[in-house]
């Protein structure tokens, strides 16, 4: 399926996290600033995700190069072990963020990011009519997925 083929139906936005194992050097860093996000390796999401186009957006936008740690990884779990193995950065979803880090796993940085993550949608195959089942799943994940388009 070729991305022209799909329909993308936003569901809501998820604020992003940078994040890193809360024994960092950043973690202490006064000012916090974007540059010295570029000194570090980064724990990428998968080549080809929207997440990883988005980031490496962020790190146009921000004018930074940062080190590539030659890991790749989308579980925000998995990368709360390799950011305190690594010394790395990352970016996950700021909600599973704040559970991670009320856990002791992984620390939030203090630096806002830029609008650049897309939002959490659901595709479905352009020019198609939904069976009744999958009509009713669209329907059922927009309900569940409404209190989180309110602003936080």
């Amino acid at each position: 399926v070729c991305s022209s083929d799909l329909e993308e139906q936003a569901l809501y936005e998820e604020p992003m996290a940078v994040v890193c194992a809360p024994s960092h050097p950043l973690t202490r860093a006064r000012p916090l600033r974007w540059q010295a996000l570029g000194h570090y390796p980064w724990i990428l999401p998968p080549e080809g995700s929207a997440v990883r186009a988005d980031l490496e957006e962020l790190f146009r936008v921000r004018r930074l190069a940062p080190r590539d740690s030659g890991i790749e990884c989308a579980s925000p779990f998995a990368i709360s072990v390799l950011l305190a193995e690594l010394q790395a950065l990352a970016v996950c979803p700021r909600a599973i963020a704040v559970h991670l880090e009320a856990d002791g796993l992984l620390t939030r940085l203090p630096l806002p990011l830029p609008k650049v993550f897309g939002p959490n949608s659901a595709m479905t195959l352009r020019g198609s009519d939904p069976t009744p089942a999958m009509q009713a799943f669209l329907e059922a994940l927009k309900t569940a997925t409404r209190h989180e388009r309110a602003p936080h």
